[in-house]
């Protein structure tokens, strides 16, 4: 592929975000669920997070203008007890539905201690670090999972079975930044694949599989993806999946549908949240305070002699958007070439780059 699909251009956050809302809100969305799914996507971007970022936007187009994604959901929130509801999506984005789920779960935390909920019938929901943050600015932990199409395979195995089954937490402290663990329970999550063919590049022995169970090393040779830690993420993604899809409804991996390949049809993903309000347990401000202390005495542990110290779950997010902040998003020109036709088609015109 010729190199100038890898070079990187920089453009302003706010622009990025008016562009994606704008196109989105072309397709029929409501301009506010459209500003919610921006700003995740865009967020992504600003983390270094960019397998979940703007290089969604044409996947998600194409599947509100094939039907798999419902434009105008009727979403329905059912309240099982005191501390557990469960959402139906109808379809819809799994941005703005939840963040629903999330307030939902911090509201009723706050009343009760904890709570937990599951989404059914929803769609991708991008970054999943930006609900559990969400919930840390409000005083709360927040654990959340989601189930996705099959990619990867079981511990032992070469077909695929699990999705990439992502998991995450945040938890506030008086630092900058949340402590924020956002992961795939696979080796790698399925946009790491997507951004190295769309940039050319080969993939890293032990990401993926072949279907003789040989490693992979190209994306187009991908038959599955590897759980990370073999067992011990084969056991994380089995969990995600029966508290996303079993206790949702929707059911296990096999059971949803595909983003990229099948945008005619819902996704029906799961979703699982569990919430817990820190100031039920004790006073806030002193967890926050000793939470900073736990960071201070975890940075002062001696780094081994190739690392350069010991960092907190998010703190390398948080560093990545604070210079992309200042220096602008960088965009690589194979993922402008996605984002330039949707331009075209709705009449948006692309930011400019910042020089």
């Amino acid at each position: 592929m010729a190199s100038n699909t890898k070079q990187k251009h920089r453009f302003d956050r706010n622009d990025l975000a008016k562009f994606t809302q704008a196109v989105l809100s072309e397709t029929g969305i409501d301009d506010d669920d459209a500003a919610i799914v921006a700003d995740v996507l865009v967020q992504a971007n600003v983390r270094g997070v960019d397998s979940h970022g703007m290089i969604r936007l044409p996947a998600y187009v194409e599947n509100v203008e094939e039907g798999g994604f419902n434009p105008n959901p009727d979403v329905q929130l059912q309240q099982l007890n005191t501390s557990a509801f469960a959402i139906d999506a109808d379809g819809g984005f799994g941005h703005p539905i939840m963040m629903d789920a999330v307030d939902e779960s911090i509201c009723l935390a706050k009343k009760y201690g904890s709570s937990v909920g599951a989404v059914r019938n929803s769609n991708h929901i991008g970054m999943m670090a930006y609900y559990t943050k969400r919930a840390a600015d409000e005083n709360c932990i927040t654990l959340a999972s989601t189930n996705v199409p099959p990619q990867v395979a079981p511990f032992g195995g070469t077909d695929p079975y699990f999705g990439t089954n992502p998991i995450a937490y945040s938890v506030p402290s008086t630092n900058d930044f949340h402590i924020t663990l956002d992961m795939a329970t696979s080796v790698v999550a399925h946009g790491k694949v997507l951004e190295a063919e769309k940039e050319g590049k080969d993939i890293p022995k032990g990401w993926a599989i072949t279907e003789t169970g040989a490693p992979a090393t190209s994306p187009e040779d991908v038959n599955a993806f590897l759980p990370f830690g073999g067992p011990k993420g084969y056991g994380l993604s089995l969990f995600v999946d029966i508290c996303s899809g079993l206790l949702s409804g929707v059911g296990p991996s096999p059971q949803t549908n595909s983003l990229h390949s099948e945008p005619s049809t819902p996704m029906n993903l799961g979703h699982f949240l569990f919430t817990i309000d820190i100031e039920s347990f004790t006073d806030s401000a002193n967890f926050r305070s000793q939470v900073s202390s736990l960071i201070t005495d975890l940075k002062s542990i001696s780094a081994q002699p190739d690392i350069d110290e010991v960092n907190l779950p998010g703190e390398l997010e948080y560093e990545t958007q604070v210079e992309r902040e200042s220096k602008g998003v960088p965009l690589p020109q194979g993922v402008i070439d996605t984002l330039s036709p949707l331009s075209d088609q709705f009449g948006v015109p692309f930011p400019d780059e910042l020089e």
